[in-house]
């Protein structure tokens, strides 16, 4: 199975702007547990790959891991959204959820009944690992206000 990644702008930057960077060990293992999966894009992912929640290491590796792992309709699902949506665009959680049932529907897939969006927003984060898109205009005493996801790695099948 060829596994395909798709880098956005931030992570050349990463490589070509630190070309000297050095892996720590913890990197290094990364590294070699996702290289049967990316090859020689490897270090380059993990060097973008930090965070906590839907950026951290382990839901990044656990989605790699299911999107490589995936057979079927679940593969031609996983390869349809990840075509559906470009790096670097931010999408609203509304554009996500177009996307995504469109697909769902195109494939013949069940459509969501309930929780449409979060589920819709939750298959989305399987296929792209994203940055959180917050609002530049801030009211004061209140926190930014969430706008949506800018894919800036791609997973496909």
């Amino acid at each position: 199975m060829e596994t395909n990644v798709k880098l956005g702008l931030n992570v050349a930057e990463v490589v070509s702007n630190n070309p000297e960077t050095v892996l720590t060990a913890v990197l290094k293992e990364r590294v070699n547990a996702i290289h049967h999966i990316y090859g020689e894009d490897s270090a380059r992912i993990v060097k973008e790959v930090n965070g906590k929640g839907i950026r951290s290491w382990k839901t990044f590796f656990t989605n790699a891991l299911r999107v490589y792992k995936a057979r079927g309709t679940e593969a031609d699902y996983y390869s349809a959204l990840s075509h559906s949506f470009e790096i670097g665009k931010t999408y609203e959680i509304e554009e996500i959820s177009r996307g995504v049932n469109e697909e769902r529907a195109d494939l013949g897939m069940d459509p969501y009944f309930r929780r449409i969006n979060s589920q819709c927003e939750e298959d989305f984060l399987k296929v792209f690992y994203v940055e959180s898109v917050y609002s530049s205009v801030i009211e004061p005493g209140k926190k930014p206000k969430f706008v949506g996801y800018k894919p800036i790695l791609q997973i496909k099948a």
